[in-house]
């Protein structure tokens, strides 16, 4: 998903994590998020297709948004994984605790890498534009990006919300004086010049999100992201990232949509193991959060099906940047502590619970 021949191309992958994270809120979760994420990610999906020149991608988009919900879930679980939108739900809600608690300790610099159309930096720069220090740096290139500003200044004169908007250049964004919107191709492009120009501050705390990311890189360009992130992060800097877990399910309709736009993937772990080359860096892996605990924290009846290795997963870790990693003999990934995962349901108490890992 990183390359110049794509710059133009619709990604589909991100479409649908927009689209499952919309109907997710609209049947079950938009108490866990304020309204203003829902009309943002609409608006988004709106001006995506909208922008969409290709008529067969338009007419897919169109009929996918209007179908029955009840169609739109089975669609998902069929094509993709049983609790489809359930876990992009639940892994945003994952993310916007870790940011939450990362501003309580005094994080000034967000960094979110092939951001795509999520609305989290966009949150962070409206929920904080009082705090003078605090930036937000959204990282990713082409057509997407292209449409994300876009829809981001069409939703705040839609909405008559005041932006301030400075263009730099074609690549370099500036909006409400703390997103920095960032054109950058991982695959080709240097990352931390690309942050050095935009006034990146290796001083500041920092917290990097790379979200659903790693599948579409291959291993060498992530092992030089690794690299990356341990040059540019200071000691106690913290990296959520997620990594995918290949199964023995394999849907035809999938491979072939992902074959076609490009986006096939590149890169999985196996069930049990972290990566040689994360645990031979400067981090150490603190947390974890697998699939089938997203799903379960979530409330979805689809966890029990993920407990196993049938299905392919999306599970997420903390990295965070040390001196003396203490985790190079600790490469089992049972052995990582689970994050402390709240979810506030209706008419329920909070709970904080995980499953075990198969």
């Amino acid at each position: 998903m990183q390359s110049s021949n794509k710059k133009n191309l619709l990604r589909i992958t991100a479409f649908s994590v927009l689209h499952a994270f919309i109907i997710g809120l609209e049947t079950e979760y938009a108490h866990l998020f304020p309204p203003e994420d829902l009309l943002l990610a609409k608006h988004i999906e709106k001006t995506v297709i909208q922008a969409e020149e290709n008529y067969t991608n338009w007419a897919a988009m169109h009929i996918a948004q209007r179908a029955p919900y009840h169609l739109q879930f089975r669609l998902f679980d069929h094509v993709i994984s049983p609790g489809y939108a359930a876990h992009k739900v639940g892994r945003k809600l994952l993310i916007q605790q870790k940011i939450d608690e990362a501003i309580k300790n005094g994080v000034t610099q967000f960094v979110f890498l092939g951001s795509g159309y999520s609305v989290q930096p966009y949150r962070i720069s409206i929920d904080h534009d009082d705090h003078d220090d605090l930036k937000v740096y959204e990282i990713d290139y082409g057509l997407t990006r292209k449409n994300k500003i876009k829809a981001l200044t069409t939703f705040a004169s839609t909405n008559q919300m005041s932006l301030h908007i400075q263009q730099l250049s074609e690549s370099f964004l500036i909006l409400n004086n703390n997103l920095y919107c960032l054109e950058c191709n991982l695959e080709e492009d240097d990352l931390a010049e690309t942050l050095q120009a935009a006034d990146f501050d290796k001083t500041k705390k920092t917290l990097v999100i790379a979200e659903g990311l790693t599948p579409y890189l291959p291993l060498p360009k992530l092992q030089d992201l690794t690299i990356t992130l341990q040059d540019f992060l200071q000691e106690d800097d913290e990296c959520v990232i997620s990594f995918r877990q290949s199964g023995q399910y394999k849907s035809t309709i999938a491979d072939r949509i992902q074959y076609a736009y490009d986006e096939s993937y590149q890169c999985s772990l196996t069930s049990r193991y972290f990566p040689d080359f994360i645990l031979t860096s400067d981090f150490d892996v603190t947390q974890r959060m697998l699939h089938q605990d997203i799903l379960y924290h979530i409330g979805s009846p689809q966890a029990k099906l993920h407990t196993g290795n049938f299905y392919p997963k999306e599970n997420y870790f903390t990295l965070k940047k040390t001196q003396t990693p203490q985790f190079k003999q600790r490469m089992f990934i049972g052995d990582i502590p689970n994050f402390g995962f709240k979810v506030d349901k209706q008419n329920l108490e909070n709970i904080t619970v995980g499953c075990t890992i198969s």
